[in-house]
């Protein structure tokens, strides 16, 4: 079975930052992760600068990250620069020209490239390439991977193409969720007494958004189920104990 890592997502683009577009590429990569059971351990947005962009990337190294996955910056203009400070960010300053790049650009354009077309072929030493197979046939544009980064596009279509060239990992974490009757405030000693018990699960609460506005939720995550379904049973103990009215909403991986 795969195993579960921590990912750090980071968003390149002056334009995004500006306003000019409208990012939703992270809300993709966090679904993605999330459905692999990997865990977001932060997200960022940079501009196309090298020095914002090293910067953020060994950040992420240093919160936990063992997975980055990088969107935007990879084309052949003068703002590309994703690649190559992926590399400088790990101490790799040399660059090689990589011939299945140079084979796909010639497939695609229809000649060898050259000059500006030919920039995507050099990336880092020991840049790998991950190429999705076309529905139509052929190759499309891959994932540059240099070291522990994923290097995509920031176009979201591709974006989407790409997620199932991503590491795998075990599924889903499991988790159990349920609702209260009351203020948020009213099941917090309740909540805090049970997160106590189980510090290797997270527990969150989140007041309505919609109605009916008497309803609080409260979610309990973790990577065994069973510890899961024993913190939620308790809970549900401790809230009924201090009168609140609790009703089970959702739950994944419970009892498995």
């Amino acid at each position: 079975m795969a195993a579960s890592k921590q990912v750090a997502v980071v968003i390149i683009g002056d334009e995004i930052l500006e306003g000019s577009t409208v990012d939703c590429n992270a809300a993709t990569l966090i679904t993605w992760a999330a459905a692999q059971g990997h865990r977001v351990i932060n997200v960022q947005i940079v501009g196309d600068a090298e020095e914002l962009i090293i910067s953020a990337l060994r950040r992420a190294r240093s919160d936990g990250a063992e997975i980055i996955v990088t969107t935007g910056g990879v084309g052949p203009t003068i703002d590309d620069l994703t690649v190559a400070s992926v590399g400088k960010s790990m101490g790799i300053d040399e660059q090689a020209e990589m011939p299945e790049m140079v084979d796909a650009l010639t497939a695609w354009i229809g000649e060898e490239p050259h000059g500006v077309r030919r920039r995507t072929a050099t990336a880092p030493l020991g840049t790998k390439l991950l190429f999705p197979q076309r529905a139509q046939g052929g190759l499309g544009w891959p994932v540059f991977i240099v070291g522990d980064t994923f290097c995509l596009p920031g176009i979201p279509r591709l974006v989407e193409k790409l997620l199932a060239l991503l590491p795998l990992g075990p599924g889903p974490r499991p988790f159990a969720k349920l609702q209260f009757f009351g203020r948020e405030t009213q099941g917090a000693p309740a909540m805090e007494q049970v997160a106590a018990l189980y510090p290797d699960l997270s527990f969150g609460s989140y007041p309505p958004t919609k109605e009916p506005r008497d309803r609080c939720s409260l979610t309990i995550r973790g990577d065994d189920s069973q510890r899961v379904e024993a913190a939620m049973q308790d809970l549900l103990e401790a809230l009924a104990s201090t009168g609140l009215k609790t009703q089970r909403s959702e739950q994944q991986g419970a009892l498995k």
